[in-house]
């Protein structure tokens, strides 16, 4: 009896020092990992805001300066919420979101968590991040803004897995047919997982407007 109330002790002690108490309910898999500010802002914050903080205008913002426009609290409700194309970074621990802020303020940070997102959850944040702006998911879906000023395809990609192997899905990526950029600076596994992401939903009726329409330029 006594073995089992030091044993209880001794894990107790361990959780509470190693501060998995303060740790909130997030989807994701949390892992006693340090990790930089600059690189939890590569993983999370890169391919939408770029590498070097530059953006992508008009859809995504610089991140130069952004001190002096908004606030870290201000941000820091940003990260959560998200807003428009911007999906939300609940999913991050409190301490991971601090050390990214801090990093786009110019400070040096370390977190001692590390969140690794689920593969269809990061799927799912990658194509809002670079595709949702031309692309559907499916027909249903509202058409991407602008997009017959643009000659856009608006090709519905749900159940991608049935037309495209995810071969060939690179090869999409990293190409950039008609009026579609390249993707090939997003590694495999981001690439992967927007595929899985897309071949994640049952398909009832064959995706007729998988290839690209008749007001694209390539055709």
């Amino acid at each position: 009896m006594k073995t089992h109330v030091l044993y209880i002790t001794i894990v107790v002690i361990g959780i509470l020092s190693t501060g998995f108490i303060s740790i909130n309910k997030i989807d994701g898999n949390v892992v006693s990992s340090q990790i930089s500010g600059v690189e939890l802002y590569q993983v999370n914050c890169a391919s939408c805001h770029g590498i070097h903080l530059k953006g992508h205008e008009p859809q995504f913002p610089s991140l130069k300066a952004i001190e002096q426009r908004m606030n870290k609290s201000q941000i820091s409700d940003l990260l959560i919420a998200g807003k428009n194309l911007m999906p939300s970074f609940s999913y991050l621990s409190s301490e991971e979101r601090k050390v990214i802020i801090d990093f786009l303020f110019g400070e040096t940070a370390v977190s001692n968590i590390q969140t690794t997102i689920p593969t269809l959850k990061l799927g799912e944040q990658l194509f809002i991040a670079n595709c949702n702006s031309c692309h559907k998911l499916s027909a249903n879906d509202q058409a991407p803004k602008d997009n017959d000023k643009r000659r856009m395809c608006s090709t519905n990609l749900k159940g991608i897995n049935s037309i495209y192997s995810l071969s060939q899905f690179v090869v999409i990526l990293n190409s950039g047919p008609c009026n579609m950029p390249s993707f090939d600076e997003l590694d495999q596994e981001k690439k992967q997982a927007i595929y899985s992401f897309l071949s994640s939903f049952k398909v009832i009726e064959k995706n007729k407007d998988a290839t690209c329409n008749s007001k694209c330029r390539c055709r």
